[in-house]
């Protein structure tokens, strides 16, 4: 029987001398079949890979729907302000920035990179309208939300830095 049980042990089999636990079994068996037990732990380790990477993508596309929906939000605030509601109906592009801008300082769920983006938009509607202090204030609100949501050396913000420097 030991014979028997050492020729077992050496040909990756079930041996005969004690009762065979699970463990022992699958430790057999996964010595018998290397080839298959790396496939199938190769097979796992993808699959949770692609499940971390789809997971990762939902969230990124959840979030960017919320922003686009943010600023279709703002936009449609923006267009309904500039009908014609100030003496002689005339809505200038000021009144409509200064509006936009209102609304930002209003809303409270936008959050702090969608919130620096329109800041942006508005901040150079006032520069194209030679409303320094205005785009001054819009665009330096804008550039200390990018540090808070992506950090000093986000390309985004660096952009935005340069763009003030040059303004400037």
């Amino acid at each position: 029987g030991l014979s028997q049980d050492i020729r077992r042990y050496l040909a990756n089999e079930a041996i005969a001398a004690r009762p065979p636990s699970l463990f022992y079994e699958i430790r057999v068996l996964a010595r018998r079949n290397r080839a298959v037990v790396a496939s199938i732990g190769l097979a796992f380790v993808l699959l949770v890979a692609g499940v971390i990477v789809s997971l990762t993508l939902l969230v990124r596309v959840n979030k960017e729907k919320e922003r686009a929906a943010i600023a279709q939000e703002f936009l449609s605030a923006v267009i309904a302000s500039a009908g014609p509601t100030h003496i002689g109906g005339q809505t200038t592009v000021v009144d409509v920035l200064d509006q936009a801008s209102g609304w930002l300082a209003e809303e409270s769920s936008t959050d702090p990179e969608t919130e620096a983006e329109l800041r942006l938009a508005i901040g150079r509607g006032y520069l194209s309208t030679r409303h320094n202090r205005e785009a001054d204030e819009q665009l330096t609100t804008a550039l200390k939300l990018l540090r808070a949501a992506l950090g000093d050396t986000h390309e985004k913000t660096l952009e935005l830095e340069r763009e003030l420097h040059a303004f400037y």
